[in-house]
């Protein structure tokens, strides 16, 4: 099966209070974010053990790709269905939200038609590896790893 790469929105000052720097310090949390159809749809069927998470911080400040990681568990109980996100690795330098609006590729991307309105997109390989592109460009000596190749 191939790898799947998401984006996941996340917003310290909204009342689900989920953010990377939480991820950053356990290593590993359950994905608690708002509720709607899409990002609902896509945690429920299509989002994998093992997929690409790019970890998106909306607030407060700046808008910016600041994190890296991976499904790392996907459970069902009672119809209701859990991902637990594992952190891989903070970006030093973020792509900022107008960098990415004004790429070729990443402005056609979900989170950019849907102005970020959400709080799990799809991302096509196209769009992963251009977003991956820009994070070597700006950060040369990162290292992508296994978990997000």
């Amino acid at each position: 099966m191939a790898k799947g790469f998401w984006w996941f929105n996340a917003n310290i000052e909204r009342k689900w209070n989920w953010d990377w720097d939480i991820l950053e310090s356990t290593g590993e949390e359950e994905w608690v974010g708002p509720f709607s159809h899409l990002s609902e749809k896509y945690k429920n069927k299509e989002v994998k053990v093992g997929d690409v998470v790019i970890g998106y911080s909306s607030s407060p400040g700046k808008k910016y790709v600041q994190v890296l990681a991976h499904i790392s568990r996907r459970a069902s109980h009672e119809g209701a269905v859990t991902i637990t996100v594992k952190f891989d690795r903070r970006i030093g330098n973020p792509i900022a939200w107008n960098e990415m609006k004004e790429n070729l590729i990443l402005r056609e991307s979900q989170p950019m038609k849907m102005r970020n309105r959400g709080s799990i997109f799809k991302i096509t390989p196209e769009e992963w590896q251009e977003l991956k592109k820009l994070m070597v460009e700006k950060n040369p000596n990162l290292e992508i790893g296994l978990n997000c190749s």
